[in-house]
Order: structure tokens, then sequence, then C-alpha cells
């Protein structure tokens, strides 16, 4: 297996593991909503070494070509987010503390999207692979930021009341 395939399938070790922590944490209350953004700036403080290929001597940017394909990853990332914003939520509860509600569609979402991850894969797999993780990462680093941010406005809302 080529190394740059090998590395495509660890965003959905980190999945497994974020549903994982997710499922953990919703008895919680969350403190601050700022830990909301967290993972959305996390993810892309990675972009700039994402586009620098490993195999070259010396920094070579790289970019996908046409340029159009970085913009089309980007905004199916953007609607992969809707759902997942669409379906977190957040509430007040008597302790005036603010937790996240559990949400089986957010699961089935979340389960969804990485369904249809793995079957572009497969689908794009004549693609070179490191053309195909580069528009992959864009993907999941569009859908976690917009996801994120909205998740942010939502909690903030709620924050007010």
């Amino acid at each position: 297996m080529h190394v740059a395939s090998a590395l495509g399938y660890v965003p959905l070790f980190i999945i497994a593991l974020n549903m994982w922590r997710r499922s953990r944490n919703l008895g919680k209350p969350i403190r601050r909503a700022r830990t909301l953004l967290i993972p959305a700036f996390g993810i892309m403080t990675g972009l700039p070494f994402m586009l620098l290929r490993p195999d070259m001597h010396g920094l070579h940017p790289f970019l996908p070509q046409p340029w159009w394909t970085m913009l089309v990853a980007v905004l199916v990332g953007a609607l992969f987010a809707l759902p997942l914003a669409h379906f977190t939520r957040y509430e007040r509860r008597a302790d005036g503390l603010i937790y996240q509600q559990a949400s089986t569609a957010l699961l089935v979402a979340f389960v969804a999207i990485v369904v249809v991850r793995v079957v572009a894969r497969v689908a794009l797999s004549w693609m070179d692979p490191w053309v195909e993780n580069a528009l992959f990462f864009m993907l999941v680093v569009s859908y976690i930021f917009v996801w994120r941010l909205a998740s942010y406005l939502k909690f903030v809302r709620v924050q007010r009341g």
C-alpha cells in the first residue's frame, strides 16, 4: 500500500476517537465557549504542512491541478457541516450550566459522512494519492471548521439566554 493511501485512513481513526470522546463527555457541562473552537483552529494549524510534498527535497508548495478542485472540496466540506451543525444542540439545565444534548441524529449524520467519505475515496482511487489526500484534508478542515463555528454560535446563543 502506498504511504499516501495509508495516511488517508488516519482520519477514520481520529473520527472514531472523537465520537468516543464526545459520547463520554455528554454528561459533563461545557464551561467555556472557546473550547468549542479549539478543534477547528487546531486542525487548521496542520494546513501548511499538508501543502508540502514529503517526497520532495526542500519546500515545494503543492496544490492539485486545476485549482478549482480545492474549492469544490471546501464547498463539499461546508455542505457536510450543515447536518452536523443542525443536529448539535445545547441546553441549560437546572444547575444553570450548559450541556450538549444527546442526539442520535448527530451520530447518524456523522456515520453517514464517514461512509460517504470512504465511498468517495474508493471512487477517486484513480487519482494521485497526494492529490487525493490534499482534497480530502481540505474537505475535513472545511466541515470541522464550519461545524465547530456553528456549534460555538449556538452555545453563545444558549449562554446569553
